[in-house]
């Protein structure tokens, strides 16, 4: 299996500025971006609270996505089976959840390999990117159970040739056959904002058993 979490950021990166201003701290987002509001996925037998200015991508929009992936995808790649996003109004967050095939045949699998990740991803990069790797994978106790951090930082070029930092943090929980992805891509660059950002919106998701039905 191979995950293609950050190769669908790029896909949509385009769409926000990269030029909004470093920002961090639970007053100033809810200041920023409002309050959490609920969000629920009864198909996918999850939820969550999203800052309620935060924009969701229509879902045309994402549908249009998931063909394109599904057409590129090779054998190796994992099956995607719903993704949803969100983006903060100044275009400094991104917000994804996705739902897919697990990677692993475990969870204590995936944790496993966590150390190696750039490995599997570092293809998806041209060299100029200066993709990294920015700890070997660290465990979050949520309410919804017991997740595994990822993080990478990387550089997206403007149109003036400017470099822009990006860091990338993902969340990631198992539950059945099913793998869930919780990530935040901060156009700022700052993986201190980026993790702090994600992890507030990650204690409120709950995720219920579901029936297997793709």
């Amino acid at each position: 299996m191979k995950k293609r979490l950050f190769c669908l950021i790029l896909c949509v990166c385009t769409l926000f500025s990269l030029s909004a201003q470093a920002s961090g701290g639970g007053f100033y987002r809810r200041v920023q971006y409002g309050a959490l509001a609920p969000y629920e996925n009864l198909a996918f037998s999850y939820s969550l609270s999203v800052y309620e200015r935060f924009l969701m991508v229509p879902d045309d929009t994402v549908n249009q996505l998931l063909d394109q992936i599904d057409a590129e995808q090779s054998e190796e790649d994992d099956a995607i089976y719903d993704m949803r996003i969100w983006y903060s109004p100044d275009g400094r967050f991104q917000l994804d959840v996705q739902v897919k095939e697990p990677t692993y045949g475990s969870f204590n699998q995936e944790i496993e390999m966590a150390p190696r990740y750039l490995e599997l991803v570092r293809d998806q990069y041209e060299e100029n990117q200066h993709v990294q790797q920015l700890h070997e994978g660290i465990l979050r106790e949520m309410p919804a159970g017991t997740m595994l951090e990822t993080a990478i930082s990387y550089d997206v070029y403007a149109e003036d040739g400017t470099a822009h930092n990006v860091v990338f943090v993902y969340y990631d929980l198992y539950v059945d056959d099913w793998e869930y992805c919780f990530s935040l891509t901060d156009f700022g660059g700052e993986y201190e904002t980026a993790q702090e950002t994600l992890d507030e919106l990650v204690q409120t998701i709950s995720v219920q058993p579901h029936e297997v039905y793709l």
